[in-house]
């Protein structure tokens, strides 16, 4: 129990959500996950569950507890528990009356707030509370016949707006990149950083389809952006106990239909391990053709570098093993880029982290914390300014959708007031040279706001 309280403690500081039970999937990924958290948090977990055993022993030997009873009420003290728990298969699904009984005592379900929610019933009902897992409500007027008819219509429309096109999107090269935890910090409430960290992508947002892409998560929820810009479905369209597709639904899926499909050949690229959020599997059931990891021997990451203190691979190791993929193939195909290099810890990282000038009002952030990171996404910076004059030196028609996931789960703002400043992550859709000669186009201040599942219409109007 300590365990689970002090895990719902980290995850609440850094992510603004309780545990979940999709959660228990990632116990596979513990050394990993243990790789991410502060040092002096782990130790001093540590610590108190030694003292807390040593004084559980202590009073235990002192205060004696006479444990002698009959066999049936160690049956039913067993069983009462077990029954208890296997209920929460029941709570929040289709109405049955197991439901009406948690909520006449007073179980409110509230999943869209799940913070207020281990407020109002406690951590562990909380986590019950999502044990049953329910995909979606259905919609009044859902059918089979009302699906095939929504399906002409869109054809039909599709049709009208492609006559106009020259250019096949099979025969382009498309790149999603999801950035790991990145965000342009002066956007924060309270922060300033004086010098800015990410000049050139300030000045590539200028010049192209760009703005700020509202995520779905605060301080982590990177596999659920990436579900929702590769299929175009909203998380909110879920109902509130299917947090997490790619470990919920996915893997239950017969189809899957995700954007890479629109192209004969598609790519993912990840300088991290993959057992994270089940994605050798997903991209499988995605038809992903190939899949660079840590760890894939036939499909290796090369050109493995790591920026001083920092245990993740580089940003610039993900892009040149993106432009690997693109001279790969003569012709058009779809990228998908998941960075690391920007995932937390951000303690003693850096060096030189000083020169950015970062401020925050008291209490905010630490400020040790806060300039690692922004040191980070200026490297970041740097290595997309890199990635873009290489790829305008390719004579081929590629596009970029740049998009941060997450903010990084560093500042206190109360979430009530500031919730949406800390769900804005910066985006941008490059198209290089050969593609703007050929066609593209950019959609300058029109489409300054976007979400993760709509981000497909704006690239499909420069292309």
């Amino acid at each position: 129990m300590t365990i689970f309280y002090a895990i719902n403690k980290i995850k609440i500081k850094y992510r603004n959500e309780p545990l979940i039970p999709s959660d228990l999937v990632m116990i596979k990924s513990i050394k990993k996950i243990f790789s991410m958290v502060n040092t002096n948090i782990i130790i001093a977990f540590v610590i108190f569950t030694i003292v807390y055993l040593l004084v559980f022993v202590y009073l235990s030997k002192l205060f004696p507890v006479n444990t002698k009873t009959s066999a049936v009420k160690r049956i039913i003290w067993i069983t009462l528990p077990l029954l208890f728990f296997a209920s929460s298969t029941m709570w929040s699904g289709k109405a049955n009356f197991v439901m009406k009984a948690t909520e006449l005592f007073g179980n409110e379900k509230n999943f869209w707030d799940p913070v207020e929610g281990s407020a109002q019933n406690g951590l562990i009902i909380q986590f019950l509370n999502s044990v049953d897992v329910e995909v979606m409500n259905r919609p009044k007027g859902y059918s089979r016949e009302r699906m095939i008819e929504i399906n002409k219509n869109s054809r039909k429309l599709s049709s009208k707006i492609n006559s106009t096109r020259s250019n096949s999107i099979k025969n382009q090269v498309i790149i999603f990149n999801l950035s790991e935890s990145f965000s342009n910090p002066n956007r924060v409430p309270g922060i300033k950083i004086k010098n800015n960290p990410i000049k050139n992508i300030d000045k590539i947002k200028q010049n192209c389809t760009s703005g700020v892409m509202i995520s779905s998560g605060y301080g982590g929820g990177t596999a659920n952006m990436e579900y929702m810009t590769l299929t175009g479905l909203a998380t909110c369209l879920f109902s509130g106990t299917l947090t997490s597709p790619y470990t919920q639904l996915t893997p239950h899926l017969k189809n899957n239909i995700t954007f890479n499909q629109s192209f004969n050949y598609s790519a993912a690229i990840h300088p991290y391990s993959a057992e994270m959020y089940n994605r050798i599997e997903n991209y499988k059931k995605f038809k992903f053709n190939s899949f660079r990891y840590l760890g894939n021997k036939d499909n290796p990451i090369k050109y493995r570098r790591k920026i001083q203190k920092n245990q993740y691979l580089s940003d610039e190791t993900l892009y040149r093993n993106a432009v690997d993929e693109i001279n790969s193939r003569h012709r058009g195909m779809f990228i998908n880029l998941i960075s690391i290099q920007n995932h937390m810890p951000y303690d003693n990282l850096y060096t030189n982290t000083n020169r950015w000038n970062c401020y925050s009002k008291e209490g905010l952030v630490s400020q040790q914390e806060l300039s690692n990171y922004v040191q980070g996404i200026h490297y970041t910076d740097k290595a997309i300014e890199k990635f873009i004059k290489r790829i305008n030196s390719i004579k081929k028609p590629i596009t970029i959708v740049f998009y941060g996931d997450h903010l990084p789960g560093i500042y206190k703002n109360k979430m009530l007031k500031d919730g949406l400043k800390l769900h804005e992550t910066d985006y941008f859709i490059y198209s290089n040279t050969y593609a703007r000669e050929h066609g593209a186009i950019d959609l300058q201040n029109k489409k300054n706001v976007v979400s993760p599942s709509n981000v497909q219409y704006p690239l499909g109007l420069t292309l």
